[in-house]
């Protein structure tokens, strides 16, 4: 050899890359669903921070959101028009499209969002429907007017009350509001999703080893 020095055989280095090869394949999976999870609560984070400072702004000029008009259900030119009058100016997007029952709105960090209201109110607070997508193509690209497509699904899918909060109270026994306890909101989580996002703000907003959902 020259120098002296022994080289590696090709076999060695078949056995080295099919080592190599097992271990990536071992971690690969956990590495790739860790990242997700963190753009997942990064992006839920961002998200609730940007609405709440909207609707702060916008009751300043407005008033309580409360007094807000009403507009047409399911009705995406009254949705958007409402979004226009009261939001739009605090909030940036960088598209907007309009969906059978609402209008879809594209963020910057490619997530986006979904504004509808599922019933004629006297106020635009009420029966408002909120829903956040960690991407944009999921609020956009809705073809079907049924309800399945506008339910939050702990993935991609996520519902916000009215005003961009995490839903994590319930009525008790007597009608006063309480905070839902950690164990609650899991299992809400498992079944019907809508206090998915209540669950990762309450875990400091990051989706737990045994968060219910596979991501």
């Amino acid at each position: 050899m020259l120098n002296g020095e022994k080289a590696f055989t090709l076999a060695e280095v078949l056995i080295t890359l099919g080592i190599i090869g097992v271990v990536a394949a071992l971690t690969l999976p956990s590495l790739i669903s860790n990242y997700k999870k963190r753009v997942i609560a990064t992006r839920l984070e961002q998200f609730a921070s940007i609405w709440q400072q909207a609707i702060r702004m916008a009751e300043i000029e407005n008033g309580e959101t409360t007094m807000w008009e009403g507009f047409a259900a399911d009705n995406p030119d009254a949705m958007l028009e409402s979004y226009n009058r009261y939001l739009a100016k605090y909030i940036k997007t960088m598209e907007t499209h309009k969906t059978p029952k609402g209008v879809a709105f594209a963020l910057s960090n490619g997530s986006g969002f979904h504004y509808r209201k599922s019933s004629n109110t006297d106020t635009w607070r009420s029966n408002l429907y909120l829903t956040f997508c960690v991407y944009y193509e999921t609020c956009r690209n809705i073809d079907d007017s049924t309800l399945p497509w506008l339910l939050p699904d702990g993935k991609e899918k996520f519902h916000f009350n009215e005003i961009g909060k995490p839903i994590i109270t319930k009525l008790d026994d007597t009608g006063n509001i309480i905070n839902l306890t950690r164990d609650e909101l899991l299992e809400d989580c498992k079944t019907i999703h809508y206090k998915c996002v209540g669950l990762i703000q309450h875990d400091g907003w990051k989706i737990s080893d045994d968060y219910p959902i596979r991501i």
